[in-house]
């Protein structure tokens, strides 16, 4: 005997899906005072619905969803956890932005997300280089100094500028004024920075103990031709050296061949949840 089977039995139609589309995330700042300035650099939009995570999708994106009908749709900033463009993390300092839609399959909806830093954010330390420079340890004994610098910034009227040279310049290496033992052990703890340099620098974190210094090298920091910025991942070091304060230090050099270099800074901020 025959049975025959149906074409939509072996290949069911598929469901049209509801789309979302996310160019970009913002973040809005409560107070700049407190919290620096309205610097980001987003990624990825980490989308939940009612709840349930739909996946990470690289910013602009067009993301698919099987759902219909009114639902809370939430939306967090993702970044490449200390530029690394194969590590991609939702940022942990911020929260969400959400929104109700009305899902209609085959139809796009647009959001326009704008995350704000929670409530347990924590600022110990910004530096805008608009007022008194914050970063003012000398650990080289030269004159490569951070200075105020009005010729190019990414907010404010100032950014933070090292040049350095073979004319007593070839090294640069400074540290934030204090140490900061209240980094918090099981939480995250981030480092956010502008920068633009046409040498290599490195980010450390610098630590004493019994009365001898060292450093932590957290990741080197190509040149950068623009603007670019950055969140260096301050957790697994801070949760491993639990009995040591750290202060946040940069360290360059010329002696490779260069003649000069440039590195400037703008929106530092070391903060924790």
């Amino acid at each position: 005997m025959f049975f025959g089977v149906s074409c939509d039995i072996i290949n069911p139609e598929e469901e049209i899906p509801s789309y979302i589309y996310i160019d970009d995330i913002k973040i809005s700042i409560d107070d700049t005072g407190i919290q620096g300035a309205e610097s980001e650099k987003f990624t990825d939009a980490w989308v939940f619905i009612e709840g349930n995570n739909i996946g990470a999708f690289e910013l602009p994106a067009i993301i698919p969803v099987l759902e219909e009908g009114e639902h809370l749709v939430q939306v967090f900033a993702g970044i490449t956890n200390n530029g690394i463009q194969s590590s991609r993390l939702l940022y942990p300092l911020t929260d969400p932005d959400s929104f109700t839609v009305n899902l209609v399959r085959g139809e796009i909806d647009t959001l326009s997300p704008v995350v704000r830093y929670s409530e347990e954010t924590v600022f110990p330390f910004v530096e805008n280089f608009e007022g008194e420079i914050l970063y003012n340890l000398d650990l080289d004994g030269l004159s490569t100094r951070i200075e105020r610098y009005s010729g190019d910034f990414v907010d404010g009227s100032n950014s933070g500028r090292v040049v350095l040279d073979t004319a007593g310049r070839e090294i640069f290496w400074v540290a934030s004024y204090r140490a900061f033992p209240e980094l918090p052990i099981g939480r995250p703890v981030f480092l956010e920075m502008d920068y633009k340099n046409t040498i290599e620098f490195t980010v450390q974190l610098r630590y004493t103990i019994a009365g001898a210094s060292d450093a932590i090298n957290m990741l080197t920091l190509n040149p950068k031709e623009d603007w670019n910025k950055i969140y260096v991942d301050l957790t697994p070091e801070v949760q491993a050296n639990e009995e040591l304060d750290f202060q946040i230090s940069f360290y360059a050099d010329i002696l490779d061949g260069q003649s000069s270099a440039e590195i400037l800074f703008d929106n530092i901020k070391l903060i924790y949840r």
